[in-house]
């Protein structure tokens, strides 16, 4: 069964969005949107491309995070190509974002500012009515096939300041801080899996630690709160921390600390 309308949002806009998802839905449309429609355990690019490649138009709900949402513009991108219609939805005053400017060039904005996001939607609803009808004209010129094409810019990363004690205690719980600037030119969104992974040490901590913050703009800096679990036998160790992104891999440099794991101290 084919998609009327994918919805592309940031998953801070969730509820918003899901305003919209069901006035839709009771409207009489069919639509998709990621939080609702992909099942637990699926390969989430495949799931958005198959939605996408079914789906007749995307409405974007535009706010500031998904302005710089790396998924979302990748969404909006790769629906440009393909000539499918793109109505942004806007519910907050923001500046686009210079990525989406080319795709959203010729796209029929609509505003769902000031005020409640209810009172918008008649309209939006009107809206995509008529580009369904549109849509159903030129169907069958477009393309069958769908890539996912990544707007990445520069990925760089950079260790500031870290609190790794130098001596851990064998079979200990604690925690200690990574500080990371964003050097390149890319956004780190939470959402989109940007995280801290450390390298294959045996039983020493968490594989992966997300960020405090949801966004990191190029220049800013975030802070991870590292929980480990020390190993129960003494010895050396050396620490290789590195920024990841879940499906695109490390980049930047990474963080190398060598420590100890001694025996604690027998007490009396």
């Amino acid at each position: 069964m084919g998609i009327d309308v994918f919805i592309s949002h940031a998953h801070e806009d969730d509820a918003k969005t899901d305003t919209v998802y069901d006035e839709l839905t009771k409207a009489g449309f069919t639509c998709w949107v990621d939080h609702k429609h992909i099942p637990v355990g699926a390969k989430f690019y495949n799931e958005i491309l198959g939605s996408l490649k079914q789906s007749k138009i995307v409405i974007l709900i535009l706010s500031s995070y998904s302005n710089t949402s790396q998924q979302v513009i990748n969404e909006i991108v790769t629906v440009s190509r393909y000539e499918k219609q793109i109505v942004p939805f806007i519910i907050e005053d923001v500046k686009i974002n210079e990525t989406l400017e080319i795709p959203l060039a010729c796209s029929q904005y609509k505003k769902a500012y000031p005020g409640e996001i209810d009172e918008y939607i008649p309209e939006l609803i009107n809206g995509v009515k008529n580009l369904l009808i549109d849509s159903s004209k030129t169907d069958s010129t477009r393309p069958n096939s769908i890539d996912f094409v990544y707007i990445m810019g520069k990925k760089d990363a950079k260790f500031i300041y870290n609190t790794i004690p130098k001596t851990f205690y064998c079979g200990y719980h604690g925690e200690f801080d990574l500080e990371i600037e964003n050097t390149g030119s890319q956004t780190w969104d939470k959402h989109d899996y940007y995280v801290v992974g450390l390298g294959d040490v045996e039983k020493f901590g968490r594989r992966i630690s997300t960020f405090d913050n949801f966004l990191i703009q190029p220049g800013q800096r975030g802070m991870i709160h590292f929980k480990y679990i020390t190993p129960t036998i003494p010895n050396n160790y050396e620490l290789h921390f590195v920024m990841r992104h879940k499906f695109e891999g490390n980049f930047g440099a990474p963080l190398v600390q060598r420590v100890s794991v001694i025996t604690p101290p027998k007490t009396s």
